[in-house]
C-alpha cells in the first residue's frame, strides 16, 4: 500500500497538483475504510486514467449496452 500511496503523489506532482496536507489525511483515511485491495485498485483506477482524485472503479450491475446496429435502427426515422 505505501508503493501505491507513493506512486498516487508522484502522478500528482507530475500533474502539476500536489496534495495539500489536508487533502492527504482525508485521502488516506478513505482508503484505510474501504480496506487495502479496494485502495489499491482505486489508486490504480484513478493514476490509470489520470485523475486528480482517487476513484472506485465502477461495478455496474446493469443489462449489456445496446450495439450501435439497434442503436442505430431505434434511431434510424429520427433525423
Amino acid at each position: 500500500m505505501k508503493a501505491a500511496w507513493g506512486e498516487w503523489l508522484q502522478h500528482r506532482r507530475e500533474l502539476r497538483a500536489p496534495l495539500t496536507a489536508t487533502a492527504a489525511r482525508q485521502q488516506i483515511a478513505m482508503l484505510a475504510k474501504i480496506g487495502e485491495g479496494r485502495a489499491l485498485r482505486a489508486i490504480e483506477h484513478s493514476i490509470g486514467n489520470n485523475w486528480r482524485g482517487i476513484f472506485e472503479p465502477a461495478t455496474h450491475n446493469h443489462r449489456p449496452a445496446r450495439s450501435q446496429a439497434s442503436v442505430d435502427k431505434r434511431f434510424a426515422g429520427a433525423f
